[in-house]
Formats: structure tokens, sequence, C-alpha cells
């Protein structure tokens, strides 16, 4: 895995889409600050590589999500999540794209 902490989030995107993985962006910042694997770990082409930005906490996504990588998102945002059932996501308690509160209470994914 490449190096994209401190670059433009614009400019990491594009380098790792182009190296083949499947990327998902937390803020709403531009600038990478966190990356999830990170620089120097192996990760297979095709999956999918987190990056928290400098700006608030924004929800992605996460449908068609598999259970590993809905824990790289808590682990990066450093929040409480649950996950109901089995499989790939299916629904989330937040919105794609609404702020991730900073206090308290669970994130609950549920999957299929």
């Amino acid at each position: 895995m490449v190096a994209v902490t401190n670059k433009s989030t614009s400019a990491a995107q594009s380098e790792l889409t182009n190296a083949g993985y499947n990327v998902a962006t937390v803020g709403t910042g531009s600038k990478v600050v966190q990356q999830l694997p990170v620089a120097g770990q192996t990760a297979l082409n095709g999956s999918r590589v987190l990056l928290l930005t400098n700006g608030a906490m924004t929800m992605p996504d996460v449908s068609g999500w598999s259970k590993s990588d809905v824990l790289k998102l808590a682990q990066i945002t450093g929040k409480k999540f649950k996950l109901k059932g089995s499989g790939y996501a299916s629904a989330q308690s937040i919105k794609a794209g609404a702020l991730i509160p900073d206090t308290g209470g669970t994130i609950t994914f549920t999957a299929q």
C-alpha cells in the first residue's frame, strides 16, 4: 500500500483508484490525515481503502461493504459500530453524507 497521508484528498483518491483500489473517503477536508490499510501493508487489488480527511467526519455509503470494511470504518473514525446480521451491509443508521456525531451513541449497520 502506498502512502497518501498529507496529500490532497483528490490526488490520493486518483492515485489509489489508478492503482486498482476501491476508495472511500470519510470527511469533507481537502487533505488526507489517515488511511487504512496503512502505508506498507499488503492490500489486494480491488480492496477497499479508507481515507480520513482533515474536515468534518461524514458517513460514506456502506451499501455492499463487507464486515471487515465496516470494521475498518469503525477503526478509522474511533466510533462505536454495531453490525446486525451477516453478509454485506444493506442499511445504516446514519445516512450517507451526514455528519458522524462527535459524542456517544452507536452507529448501526444491517447486513444481509
